[in-house]
């Protein structure tokens, strides 16, 4: 990553700009600013410098290539002489060096400063005249060696010393004038920062940091953003020296990880925005290096004499800091193979390239020993967001919330798998979200909103202090407590005073508007007393996120007060100083400055306060537990935030934390997990398996399943804390989420890993930034923006039957599992450790075939069977889940029938029906009756003379799939945004499987009398009828089928009434009965002149072109207001077609005008005023388009080359082929309309006197169909929709055609009905085919209910 250190300099006669590089540097560090600045990013591969920077340091771009700069801009007055002695910065060896300040009474002591260098510190002395040069000198004196590197605690010490000595040299000298020591240093790896002043009570030097992903030039004017811009005039070195200084803009700081890569230290913010801290006087900041070009920040107290009480603590802390570098960051070992995506950027599809994994090996420490779990692929992406999602948190199961950096927060609907809301009032990338009772909070830059998550209602804005930097970790409690702690490296707690009955206070400017504080349709009230009330408030949100109370009571009406004077606070606070005094009590709860509507009422004492920036936060009963950047974890009385105890162990920063009952996991930079004993404050456990930084943890509560015994000593709800105080955590899971692109399951009864989660992307593994889990899914959140949902019910109802002693098998403690499941070991300080081999731990009886990693393809769930019991789903459940992955098997096989190298491809989803109906008890059988065609698949489910029987047809056989805008591999099933992509998924293997599992459904469930199905079913599934207009067909549609329905009648005996679903909804929200479609004529007018292809130029114009004759005959058919002209055209169109579908669609709002309009993507639509006519001509009217024109004779023996090479303009054509589509309605017969377009085109070519000859050969006929809307079997349809959907279908006709419509009603001597289950927008035939998901789901259970109505009719 280039550093885009910009510091947006004003440029300007008064100001004049130095520079140095440092050759030895492995991290970037750059300063700049009015007096003195430092940056530091840890990628040393990459240029520092850019062109589309400031302008002077994109010239020095152009030939400079270090990830070290020092820039200093220092205040000149006209004609001053710029040197390197009187600007800095200065350098000597690894070393620069820089001082914005003054040492008091320096020409004083600059001797007895001298005095002190050792010579070869002495020879460094760059300026005997400069305070800065020889404080630079002493410096580098208190090294132990010049050359070698220097751990940051040797800088540090060095650092203190020197300070220590410039105040003993000013003491013995009497020296009472005030020392301003802000001096830099940095070797290139590490850097040392101080803000000192020497006298108490005077104001020090000003001091700000700032850290980010990027630091980068906002886009000006919807410009391309910094990373897409065009090269300016300075971007190379010849054209750099003379080109002015232009181009200017804003610059800050970017959110893309979880982690710091980029950190600027200024004396003033060089942004307007709100992402500088101010360093506390006397602190020296230490900014370092570490694990995969992360940066640390650590801060250290600084005193006169050196010493400090919490400097032991800081030394302890980079120790744990620096040795996180050691540990090595792995990609999980997974083979892989290319994919593509889609993903959505403002509301548009667009394609994205990722990697998937095959196979696993060595997926964790330990793993060599050949054992595996359940490792799967994304079962559902959603897409939406444009910046990376860092925090998730879920409410009742059913509203997923996902923050980003993008700013907003979406709300996802889990059901449907779509957003359904979009908060947004931030300013600044959302940090966290946390979820407690009825309210949602997030953090964002330095504020807090309150949100409800009935309303989406932004409730409270909460401010924090100006200079206190961002807010980076959350969490709360029942009572409306906010706990928060970020980049100032202290823990604060904020009473939320919401009220229900309250209108919202007046928010501040970047509150959301009006509009979203309506409630959303799919949630109006909290549900609450349910039967899984349990489970949906034990799910887990993030690793800070509480659960609701029971019985969900209003966390701000119902909760006792907290007393406003237990809460300690630094004193500094009250006066605005930054003294380090102790706790002291706060007489008043205040409001925090600036505030809407909320208090601070407590802080962390400074004295007690971490030593790097707060990341991760969590409430374990009585205590908050604090972890960030200094490897520390700290416990707070939660009551009081009195400081009780540290937790050490870490290697690098801690950057999660969970509490799960009376234990407390936390993971960070050195790949491990460990379990922390509350009751002892001692760590028990330590888990291994992540190769890389563990990102996020999150747990979730084991329901009691079927077969448990009650036992008051089991897990029970008890607030917004985990899982209670008492409770066991056995039975809970957890997750965790690692940079080394995998989400890990395991169990807190046995300490295993039960199933292993995987992405990978193209060059590094796709790092999860965070992850939660609810009893039917896991979610993840990553930096490509999308929120992926993965099904770990399996998982969930296993785990749950064994923690709860369901089977007979005994129950295993932590370390009989770890012996008995893979090898335990012994930390240095004690504490077992478990090496996190994927695998099912003993007590959880899985069968084998879900134990084994076996192959992903892109999105295929590893769990081949059903999930349902413990996981609340069902036998409904169940079924939709093997529906599901039934659909992607079925989509995988590209059963294309115009394409005859996939004639096998063909065959193989025939028998794969074939298996599926006989597995339902089905009597089968394929018939074949023309050799070179697919079969016919035929079924037959009970034969019982007393009930009704219902025949079921479709078609297994799908279209082409060669366009360019595919934006997935159409023969793999992508599930997005609560739609499933995938050639056939709409036409028509979803619905056909959607018959096929409504009546497995209906036969599990025993729903007839004796236990089988209320009728009798017969299935007909033909392989042909995509081809049927690519053949010589008739009347009956595709080739074969009558014939095959001809020979085996006996199958379909006695049938009353034939469901088809193969037609579409009018609109996206209205389900839909089809009670119309047009016929179809396919034809060919060709036109044939000489008896080979001519050259244009020798004998062009001496006689009459085929080409421009078919020209002249295709314009003579329409006119230019698409009236066709064709005499007798409209001759037999019966009136009135419409009314049935008027009735409804006038009421509702289903079909707009200008939405079809665009929908077509044409500029204007041809002479229609109004929606009756667009539907009349639409459904109702006759057309004839022409959709192809072909060069050469129809047969293809004439075709030329000359088409695809360069003389494709110097031929004429011998002959010329045009294809006419008729569509005609309800009354007219086809045969006289042929007979009319015979006659036209004939007497128009006569017209033209030509020497060529023109035919018209008909390629297929298919009739039109219609159905009476007042019929008995289409009012219980309508009966069966409206029972599903909750509304009264619409009536509607189609302008297609579906000629085994009319084939089966006159062979079965049977009504057809047809039921569309997709919506306008599903893209039959066309690029990125898709279904939704809830339309398949509800289709099936539509043909449920219609079964049940015919059964009663």
């Amino acid at each position: 990553m280039s550093l885009l250190m910009q510091a947006n300099l004003q440029r300007s006669a008064g100001f004049r700009t130095f520079l140095s590089c440092h050759k030895h540097s492995t991290a970037a560090v750059a300063l700049t600013a009015a007096t003195a600045a430092a940056a530091a990013t840890a990628d040393s591969a990459h240029p520092l410098l850019h062109h589309r920077n400031n302008e002077n340091l994109g010239r020095l771009s152009c030939k400079i290539v270090s990830p070290l700069v020092f820039a200093h801009v220092r205040a000149a007055y006209p004609g001053m002489p710029v040197s390197e002695q009187n600007c800095h910065p200065f350098q000597f060896s690894r070393y620069l060096w820089m001082h914005n300040g003054v040492i008091g009474g320096f020409m004083k002591i600059r001797r007895a400063l001298l005095s002190t260098l050792a010579d070869a510190a002495y020879d460094t002395v760059s300026s005997f005249h400069s305070d800065s040069a020889i404080s630079f000198s002493v410096f580098l004196n208190h090294l132990p060696d010049l050359e070698s590197q220097q751990s940051p605690q040797v800088l540090l010490q060095a650092m203190e010393a020197t300070i220590a000595s410039i105040t003993k040299c000013q003491q013995e000298a009497g020296i009472t004038e005030v020392s301003l020591l802000n001096f830099v240093v940095s070797d290139g790896h590490n850097m040392i920062a101080t803000r000192y002043v020497s006298h108490d009570g005077e104001s020090p030097a000003s001091l700000y940091y700032a850290e980010g992903s990027a630091f980068q030039r906002e886009p000006q004017g919807g410009g391309a953003r910094p990373d897409s811009a065009t090269p300016s005039a300075a971007s190379n070195a010849a054209s750099a020296r003379n080109t002015a200084v232009t181009g200017e803009g804003q610059y800050s700081l970017k959110y893309g990880e979880v982690g710091t890569r980029v950190a600027i230290v200024s004396s003033e913010p060089i942004t307007g925005s709100s992402d500088w801290v101010s360093v506390p006087h006397n602190t020296a900041l230490i900014i370092s290096q570490g694990k995969n070009g992360y940066v640390s920040i650590l801060k250290s107290p600084l005193a006169s004499s050196g010493k400090h009480p919490r400097q032991e603590e800081v030394m302890r802390c980079l120790e744990a800091v620096t040795s996180a570098a050691e540990v090595e960051g792995q990609a999980l070992a997974l083979n892989r193979h290319k994919r593509r995506r889609i993903a959505q950027s403002h509301g548009s599809l667009v394609e994205l390239e990722e990697f998937s994994c095959t196979g696993a090996s060595a997926l964790g420490a330990g793993a060599d020993d050949g054992s595996a779990a359940l490792a799967t692929s994304e079962e559902h992406l959603l897409t939406g967001h444009s910046g990376a999602v860092v925090c998730l948190a879920l409410y009742e199961d059913h509203l997923l919330f996902s923050g980003s950096t993008d700013c907003t927060i979406k709300v996802w609907d889990t059901g449907q798998c779509k957003c359904v809301h979009t908060l947004r009032g931030h300013k600044q990338p959302v940090q966290r979200i946390a979820i407690c009772g009825a309210r949602l909070y997030s953090t964002a830059g330095r504020n807090i909103r309150v949100w409800d998550v009935a309303t989406f209602e932004c409730l409270q804005v909460i401010k924090t202090q100006q200079d206190c930097g961002a807010l980076l970790a959350m969490t709360a409690a029942p009572d409306g407590t906010v706990y928060v702690g970020g980049q100032d490296m202290r823990v604060q707690a904020f009473r939320c005073s919401t009220n229900d009955s309250s209108p919202a206070p007046t928010l501040s400017q970047d509150a959301p508007p009006s509009h979203q504080t309506q409630p959303h349709p799919h949630h109006t009230k909290p549900p609450h007393g349910s039967s899984s009330d349990w489970v949906s408030r034990t799910a887990a949100l993030t690793a800070s996120m509480p659960r609701p109370p029971p019985c969900n009571p209003d966390p701000i009406n119902d909760a006792p007060s907290l007393p406003t004077n237990i809460f300690t606070s630094d004193t500094a606070l009250q006066n605005g100083t930054d003294r380090q005094d102790a706790a002291a009590p706060l007489p008043d709860a205040r409001a925090a400055s600036p505030a809407e509507g909320g208090a601070l009422i407590g802080s962390s004492a400074m004295a007690d306060s971490h030593c790097g920036v707060v990341v991760a936060l969590a409430l374990c009963g009585a205590y908050v537990c604090s972890a960030g950047g200094d490897a520390m974890i700290k416990v707070w009385k939660a009551d009081s935030l009195e400081f009780v105890r540290v937790l050490r162990g870490h290697r690098g920063s801690v950057l999660s934390l969970c509490s799960l009952g009376g234990l407390l996991l936390s993971g960070g930079r050195d790949n491990i997990i460990r379990v922390w004993d509350m009751d002892a404050l001692v760590c028990r456990r330590t888990l291994a398996g992540h190769r890389d930084d563990v990102m996020c943890i999150a747990g979730l509560g084991l329901e009691p399943p079927p077969g448990a015994m009650a036992d008051p000593s089991q897990p029970r709800d008890t607030g917004c804390s985990q899982f209670g105080e008492g409770a066991l955590s056995s039975a809970a899971l957890f997750a965790s989420s690692s940079a080394d692109g995998s989400v890990r399951v395991w169990s807190a009864r046995c300490w295993s890993c039960l199933a292993l989660l995987t992405c990978q992307g193209p060059d590094h593994p796709l790092p999860f930034l965070t992850t939660l889990m609810s009893t039917k899914f896991a979610v993840t959140g990553s930096s490509d923006k999308l929120v992926r949902l993965w099904s770990i019910e399996e998982v969930y109802k296993q785990a749950a039957e064994a923690a709860w002693g369901v089977h007979d098998t005994p129950h295993l403690t932590p370390a009989d599992s770890a012996q008995s499941s893979h090898t335990a070991a012994v930390a240095e300080d004690g504490q077992e450790v478990s090496q996190g081999t994927p695998l099912l731990c003993q007590g959880l009886t899985v069968p084998s075939k879900r134990l084994c990693t076996h192959s992903m393809n892109g999105r295929t769930s590893a769990t081949a069977g059903g999930s349902g019991g413990g996981g609340g789903g069902g036998l409904s459940a169940r079924l939709e889940k093997e529906l599901e992955r039934t659909l992607r098997e079925f989509v995988r096989m590209k059963t294309v029938s115009s394409d005859p190298s996939l004639r096998e491809e063909c065959f193989r989803g025939a028998k794969y029906l074939a298996h599926l109906l006989e597995s339902l008890g089905a009597e089968i059988k394929i018939s074949r009756p023309v050799e070179d065609k697919n079969p016919v698949v035929i079924a037959r489910l009970g034969r019982d003379k007393n009930k009704r029987t219902v025949t079921f047809y479709g078609h297994y056989d799908v279209q082409p799939a060669m366009e360019r805008e595919w934006t997935t591999d159409p023969f793999e099933m992508n599930a997005i945004d609560g739609y499933f992509y995938g050639r056939g998924t709409s036409d028509n293997k979803g619905p056909i499987l959607a018959f096929i599992y409504a009546v497995k459904e209906m036969l599990e469930e025993g729903q007839g009398p004796d236990g089988s199905l209320p009728v009798n079913v017969a299935f007909v599934f033909e392989g042909e009828e995509e081809n049927a207009y690519q053949d010589k067909g008739d009347v009956t549609g595709s080739v074969g089928f009558k014939d095959a329905l001809l020979g085996n009648q006996h199958w379909l005996e006695g049938t009353q009434l034939v469901v088809i679903s193969n037609t579409q909804w009018v609109g996206e929200t209205m389900p839909c009965l089809t009670y119309g479609m047009r016929g179809m004529i396919a034809l060919s007018i060709e036109v044939k002149g000489p008896e080979r292809d001519i050259h244009s130029g020798n004998d062009g114009g001496v006689f009459n072109e085929p080409l421009s004759d078919l020209t002249k005959l295709l314009a003579s058919l329409v006119d230019s207001r698409n009236n066709i002209m064709v005499p007798g055209f409209y001759s037999g169109v019966r009136p009135n077609t419409l009314g049935a579908a008027l009735q409804r669609l006038d009421k509702c709002h289903e079909f707009s005008l200008e939405g079809y309009r665009e929908a077509l993507g044409i500029p204007k639509l041809a002479s229609a005023a109004n929606m009756r006519e667009v539907l009349k001509a639409r459904w109702c009217e006759p057309t004839l388009s022409v959709v192809d024109v072909r060069i050469g004779d129809e047969d293809g023996s004439g075709d030329s080359a000359y088409r695809f090479g360069p003389t494709r303009f110097s031929v004429i054509p011998r002959s010329a082929v045009g294809n006419v589509s008729i569509r005609f309605v309800p009354d007219q017969n086809a045969d006289l309309l042929i007979a009319a377009l015979r006659a036209h085109v004939s007497h128009e070519f006569n017209k033209l006197r030509s020497s060529n000859t023109v035919s018209v050969r008909v390629k297929s006929v298919g009739d039109w169909w219609e159905a009476d809307p007042e019929s008995k079997l289409f009012r219980l349809a309508e009966r069966a929709l409206a029972r599903e959907w909750n509304v009264q279908p619409l009536f509607v006709r189609e302008g297609g055609t579906m000629p085994v419509a009319s084939t089966l009603e006159k062979m079965l001597a049977a009504p057809a009905l047809l039921v569309p289950f997709g919506q306008a927008s599903d893209n039959c035939h066309l690029a990125n085919e898709r279904l939704q998901r809830i339309n398949l789901i509800k289709g099936k259970n539509v043909i449920k209910h219609l079964l049940n109505e015919v059964a009663t009719v």
